[in-house]
């Protein structure tokens, strides 16, 4: 496959839970269902545990298999998501969040468009950055098997994201900015709910495959840059 031309496919009604991205990344980490602070809870019910703390790596995963913060361009760092009890999930102090395989696989289906199941990798782990004006982006890597189930994940991802475009009950706003055999990024917005505009780059290499993304519609470069 080659580079495609941009394509965009209107949002019809619900907003869209971006894939990247980013707020299906950077909100679903490993954590266990939020803690009740309620004391009026009848009695012999107990409450929901508190948040566990996900681990810094992943198996052979750590925070270096990702893109740098000098890799996505100059004034970018990285940053801390240590969320709260009551957003439901919490950080561990650093910038690399452990991932559960199987939330990771079900939640990168791209949502407002038709569901695709994909395969579930054997480990997930979840970088977060900052630009120094604010911009938010998270790069999130899973491995496989081997090259030959990674390839399949990939493929099964640019399709859903494809098939978006001609998918009439899609709620997707989708434009393609690349298309080939190991690299696919995307734009996607939403005409209603106020889910901000994010940039996806996912890239395949070997056993491995890497999702970066950007806030806004402008982040093409910078995915790039982190995809090189």
């Amino acid at each position: 496959m080659t580079d495609v031309s941009l394509t965009r496919r209107s949002a019809r009604t619900a907003a869209l839970a971006v894939v990247v991205a980013l707020p299906v990344l950077v909100g679903c980490s490993e954590v266990e269902p939020e803690a009740s602070s309620r004391d009026d809870l009848p009695a012999g019910v107990p409450a929901r545990p508190a948040p566990t703390t996900p681990a810094t790596s992943a198996n052979e995963l750590t925070q270096d298999s990702l893109p740098k913060p000098k890799a996505l361009g100059p004034r970018w760092k990285y940053r801390v998501d240590n969320g709260s009890v009551e957003d439901g999930y919490v950080g561990n102090g650093t910038p690399s969040v452990a991932r559960h395989p199987r939330e990771v696989a079900s939640a990168l289906s791209p949502m407002g468009c038709r569901p695709v199941r994909l395969p579930v990798p054997d480990s997930a782990l979840e970088v977060t950055y900052a630009h120094r004006d604010g911009t938010p982006a998270v790069g999130l890597l899973v491995s496989f098997p081997d090259a030959e189930v990674a390839a399949r994940f990939f493929e099964l991802r640019a399709d859903a994201v494809r098939d978006c475009l001609d998918w009439p009950p899609a709620r997707a706003d989708v434009i393609v900015l690349r298309d080939t055999a190991d690299r696919f990024v995307s734009v996607r917005d939403v005409e209603v709910g106020g889910t901000p505009v994010w940039t996806e780059g996912v890239q395949r290499d070997g056993n491995r495959v890497l999702f970066v993304a950007v806030s806004g519609d402008d982040g093409a470069a910078t995915v790039a840059a982190a995809l090189s």
